[in-house]
């Protein structure tokens, strides 16, 4: 599948970005960075929901990519998404206003049960073969992580790369990169440097 960016949305050659249409956002973007997050949600759906719908979090994002590759976007590349909160990078401040979002439906981090089995947050139990234990690069314990499908991984880059060639990135970034205080996403289990690799041509 093909992506391109045409009058700030993302289209593709089998029209399957999904158009939501949300009133959370901010004033003119000036997208220098693409900043990568997961969604620590139960679903698709209710990832959508909670970056969409008003009465949910306050939370937005541009584009909202599922385990099978299922594209959503819900705010337009040339507007501030409400994605990156309290962030910087070098000497910027504030990254809402000077990058692209990007959440993946990923449960995030993961507890292990005494029987060595991983459940997430809200307690459903996830199969042994989307689990890393890693330790992050930026410090804390051993921990689960849910791993990112190929599929999702894939349109990721395919995404990214009709981006690169619209905005013409600095950087990509994770939102842990910019707010490591506060986020650890998107986490260990996702290859920020060979996406990184992929579409910008380096390894950082």
């Amino acid at each position: 599948m093909a992506f391109s960016v045409a009058n700030n949305r993302l289209t593709s050659t089998d029209g399957g970005v999904d158009q939501v249409e949300t009133s959370k956002m901010g004033g003119v973007l000036n997208a220098r960075f693409l900043v990568i997050h997961y969604t620590a949600g139960a679903s698709f759906d209710s990832d959508l929901k909670s970056l969409a719908k008003d009465n949910e979090t306050k939370a937005s994002v541009h584009l909202l990519i599922g385990r099978d590759g299922k594209i959503a976007q819900i705010v337009p590349f040339n507007r501030v998404a409400w994605h990156a909160g309290k962030s910087q990078w070098g000497e910027i401040s504030g990254l809402n206003s000077h990058s692209i979002g990007i959440e993946l439906s990923n449960y995030g981090v993961l507890t292990k049960l005494a029987n060595g089995k991983f459940v997430t947050w809200f307690g459903k139990e996830v199969p042994d073969g989307e689990v890393m234990e890693a330790v992050h690069e930026r410090g804390g314990p051993l921990r689960g992580w849910h791993t990112y499908p190929q599929k999702q991984l894939e349109t990721l880059i395919s995404v990214a790369h009709a981006l690169q060639a619209r905005f013409r990135f600095l950087d990509i970034l994770g939102h842990d990169d910019i707010s490591w205080a506060r986020k650890s996403d998107p986490g260990p289990a996702f290859p920020m440097n060979s996406v990184r690799s992929r579409i910008l041509g380096r390894h950082d």
